[in-house]
């Protein structure tokens, strides 16, 4: 009688290279020794049956367990991963039974736990293939034959019935991979955007309220020359620049005067027109004065202490430059 539903056993054996010296039972009834195949599981996803290097122990009498025992010096190779054995019957009635023979049951009860082998074994190869869903039958969903399938992709019709072979494999490949690296090079760009954007609000942090972020006064009316600026940022230096609306007023020269921490003067050599320009004033209350110094100049250490305060025109004095003369925009 047979009563176990177990046709076959699979044994982990990832990481060991030598086969386990007693053997492996075999926990499910046997008819034949050609019924076991043994197989491995590699980490490529090959399944290779093996059709040497291995036996069957079977014990003197019905109480022992079967193993598969492999021969000495066999090793798994590296890439195993499961070691499975499994029963297979082959679908065959070879009991003959004769009219007038004296009825052994024994014979066939035999026969009939081969056929109820044969059935679980294909229950189980069903269970490992793709279905349909139960409601589902399709006539068309036949696979067409090698000839158009050769080189292509197997998809379905709009309907999801009908089988349809699509061309250009290796070009849906290509465009997969490409489709790939370009979704890599996406993932990175904006990783790289979220980390320029944290560099960014880290720098606002470090710089919010160091200093005041300045001001533009607008003046011009065409009559008058002479402007005066409160600009409320109560530094004795600022970077101020004056922008023409008009670029043929360019060049046209101005005066700048610092009256106190927060006023200014500017006196231009002609009229603006109305509107005509625009006063950019930025505070710099602070400043390492190395910093401003043309390419090649150097200072000796007692002309001056770094990172002071200045105003405009000792800056100028001391780098010995035209600064003063872009600085003041004099007549």
């Amino acid at each position: 009688m047979l009563t176990s539903v177990e046709r076959k056993i699979i044994y982990d054996i990832e990481g060991i290279s030598i086969p386990i010296e007693s053997g492996y039972e075999i926990p499910f009834r046997i008819f034949s020794h050609a019924d076991i195949s043994v197989s491995l599981s590699l980490a490529d996803g090959n399944n290779p049956y093996l059709e040497s290097g291995w036996s069957l122990s079977i014990p003197e009498n019905d109480t022992g367990v079967i193993k598969v025992v492999f021969n000495p010096g066999y090793v798994f190779p590296e890439n195993a991963r499961k070691l499975v054995i499994e029963r297979y019957v082959k679908p065959e009635q070879d009991v003959d039974l004769r009219n007038g023979d004296s009825f052994d049951a024994e014979v066939l009860e035999g026969s009939l736990d081969k056929l109820t082998a044969i059935t679980q074994q294909l229950t189980e190869i069903a269970s490992r293939s793709f279905k349909l869903p139960i409601s589902e039958s399709p006539a068309d969903l036949v696979f067409p034959g090698p000839a158009e399938r050769a080189g292509k992709i197997i998809g379905f019709g709009d309907d999801g019935n009908k089988v349809v072979m699509y061309s250009n494999f290796e070009g849906a490949v290509e465009a997969s991979e490409e489709a790939r690296k370009t979704l890599l090079k996406i993932i990175e760009i904006q990783e790289q955007i979220a980390t320029d954007k944290e560099e960014v609000s880290s720098l606002h942090a470090q710089m919010e309220g160091m200093l005041h972020p300045g001001l533009r006064v607008t003046v011009g009316n065409g009559s008058d020359t002479e402007f005066l600026i409160e600009h409320n940022l109560n530094t004795e230096w600022t970077n101020t620049q004056v922008w023409y609306t008009d670029p043929k007023n360019e060049g046209v020269p101005y005066l700048i005067q610092e009256l106190d921490r927060n006023r200014m003067k500017i006196t231009f050599k002609l009229p603006p027109p109305v509107d005509g320009a625009e006063v950019r004033i930025i505070s710099c209350d602070r400043v390492n004065v190395v910093d401003l110094l043309p390419d090649g100049f150097t200072l000796m250490p007692d002309q001056i202490a770094p990172d002071c305060a200045l105003s405009s025109e000792e800056i100028a004095s001391v780098i010995g430059t035209n600064t003063k003369n872009n600085l003041l925009k004099e007549n």
